[in-house]
């Protein structure tokens, strides 16, 4: 969900100034039910932080300070029929994609995308068929004797599953079911040994050894 802020009207998430004995994501939890009456489990971690500029206007001058905003996940159960800014701002659901499109500031665009490719990525079945591929070429280069190609598409898989590892723990992170992240992360962990045991079997080969010691080597 997405406010209005009171003076410009953009489209801004709720959040407020820092407050002395005030944890950043219980004062998230709680700008959230002042400027959206918006009522839910706050996550403990950031999902994100970005920088603006923010106007402050005083008696006789405009001064400028540089904000600096720490970005928490609210698994929001309601939103109330009154709240204290109730009438200040307008509140409307987006989606990620949607409310990056709509705000203003570039570095919570960035987050908001980031939180859309999340919410499709963490169990988007493509990912998981490209990480398999390369594995089968790994396998094939092997098979054909190309071993630096097998290295490259070794090393290609690793990255794929590195990032498929920060999906999924940002994903849980926002509140997601933990036994569908716990499914996850085996299946993650078994293309990760599968990529490792890869990897062995080709500095096995390229020491001299035949592939069926390497073989019983990487097991």
């Amino acid at each position: 969900m997405l406010v209005t802020s009171r003076e410009t009207r953009r489209w801004i998430i709720p959040k407020g100034w820092a407050e002395k004995n005030l944890e950043p994501f219980a004062l998230a939890a709680k700008e959230a039910f002042e400027e959206a009456g918006l009522q839910g489990a706050i996550g403990g971690q950031p999902v994100g932080r970005y920088r603006y500029a923010k106007q402050l206007r005083g008696r006789k001058a405009t001064k400028v300070v540089e904000c600096d905003v720490l970005v928490f996940p609210l698994a929001v159960e309601r939103q109330l029929d009154d709240w204290p800014e109730k009438g200040q701002r307008e509140t409307r659901w987006f989606t990620p994609a949607e409310a990056a499109l709509a705000v203003d500031e570039g570095g919570l665009a960035a987050i908001l995308r980031d939180l859309d490719a999340l919410q499709a990525g963490a169990v988007a079945p493509e990912r998981w068929t490209d990480t398999a591929d390369l594995l089968a070429r790994c396998s094939a280069a092997m098979t054909g004797g190309e071993l630096a190609q097998a290295q490259r598409w070794i090393a290609e898989a690793e990255t794929h599953l590195t990032r498929q590892r920060q999906h999924i723990e940002r994903w849980a992170a926002l509140g997601h079911d933990t036994t569908d992240a716990t499914l996850l992360q085996r299946l993650l962990e078994q293309f990760l040994a599968i990529a490792q045991a890869y990897r062995r079997l080709v500095l096995a080969i390229e020491a001299g050894k035949r592939p069926e010691q390497a073989i019983v080597g990487a097991s």
